[in-house]
């Protein structure tokens, strides 16, 4: 959904939807909730500047450690440099569709 702005949003009930595992009948997707020991990992930085400060990298490690201290296996890290009003970020939608796709599991 985009905004009067341009700015991309996802509705809150399709992100619920997918958190309790409900049917999407338009993409006839079953979804279902990722089991308590695994998660995926995503960062995005807005520019290549933020990059080469190593911004990502700490983001990612920092998401590293928060798994590994809820005991979670982490099943892959998606990362974007783009700006958070671009829609267009591969690393989210790759994340998004493994997600719809059970690929997780």
């Amino acid at each position: 959904v985009q905004t009067l702005g341009g700015h991309g949003r996802f509705p809150i009930q399709e992100i619920q939807n997918i958190l309790k595992g409900k049917r999407d009948s338009d993409t006839n997707v079953t979804r279902i909730t990722i089991p308590n020991n695994k998660c995926a990992i995503y960062g995005r930085v807005s520019s290549h500047k933020q990059k080469k400060r190593d911004v990502l990298s700490r983001q990612i490690e920092v998401m590293k450690d928060f798994a590994q201290e809820k005991k979670q296996k982490i099943y892959n890290e998606y990362k974007d440099i783009s700006s958070g009003l671009n829609t267009r970020r591969k690393g989210l939608w790759r994340l998004i569709r493994d997600a719809r796709t059970i690929t997780f599991l």
